[in-house]
């Protein structure tokens, strides 16, 4: 068993152990996250989703690319769509800062200490044959932890390989859109053959509505660019307002390059 004091909250005092723990692994993981997490999370299912993004982690570095992208398409997570883009973040930082520790987190405990400001963390770590054999043990409604892999699957040396540290905003035109291309094109695509926008951005951006807001008249400009390049067509008064109506936006922060040639890019 590890122990740990782990301060949830500014301003506490956070007592210190030499030994590098476990538990001081998972407060380290979730720390970046802690202030956007502890907005809807108490500092229980902090601490819980700290180590649902720990195990994962952990089950990734034992599967190729493929599977593990497979993985978070097909399990139905138990969260909302802006926790399971934080999550995706927390894993991969666990691949990335703290792969070397393979250990899976099988249990905690979280007792408030003196005034409620600072708590005590315990957890219990497993390797991953018995963590895999308690899950099957257990009931869940989701089972993430299922070892239905074989070892062929597994490379340990190129785990990380073809992840691109971007995410990436996908801009999809719909029905304004295709109405402002009938008006100047005669040969006006169908939805399914418009093809959306993809744009790759950098992956710590937080304040994605904000960054949004701020480059939505240079998007709009190279989607309506790519359709005729005389302005006088376009449509006057572009706002963020008209943006969004004519567009729907999505965004993926796991993206990854399946291929081995380098990509190009034109500067």
């Amino acid at each position: 068993m590890d122990k740990k004091i782990i301060n949830m909250f500014p301003g506490a005092e956070m007592i210190q152990n030499e030994e590098e723990k476990y538990s001081e692994l998972l407060k380290e993981l979730i720390k970046p996250f802690e202030k956007e997490l502890s907005q809807f999370l108490d500092p229980m299912e902090l601490v819980a989703f700290g180590q649902h993004a720990w195990n994962l982690g952990c089950l990734s570095l034992l599967m190729s690319d493929e599977k593990y992208v497979s993985m978070l398409k097909e399990v139905p997570l138990p969260f909302s769509k802006k926790e399971t883009a934080i999550l995706i973040k927390m894993i991969e930082l666990k691949k990335k800062e703290f792969a070397e520790y393979d250990r899976f987190i099988a249990e905690f405990d979280l007792k408030s200490e003196g005034d409620g400001h600072q708590y005590t963390l315990t957890v219990f770590t497993v390797d991953h044959e018995s963590f895999v054999e308690n899950q099957r043990n257990k009931s869940n409604d989701f089972d993430l932890y299922d070892d239905d892999f074989d070892d062929e699957d597994f490379d340990e040396n190129d785990y990380d390989e073809g992840f691109i540290n971007r995410t990436a905003i996908i801009v999809k035109p719909i029905q304004p859109f295709y109405d402002w291309i009938e008006s100047i094109n005669e040969d006006t695509p169908s939805a399914q053959e418009l093809e959306p926008l993809i744009y790759l951005i950098d992956e710590d951006i937080d304040d994605f509505d904000g960054w949004l807001k701020k480059n939505s008249e240079k998007l709009f400009h190279m989607a309506l660019e790519g359709w005729t390049t005389n302005k006088k067509k376009w449509p006057q008064k572009r706002s963020y307002k008209m943006f969004r109506e004519w567009f729907k936006v999505e965004i993926a922060t796991m993206v990854y390059d399946m291929e081995c040639e380098p990509v190009y890019k034109e500067l």
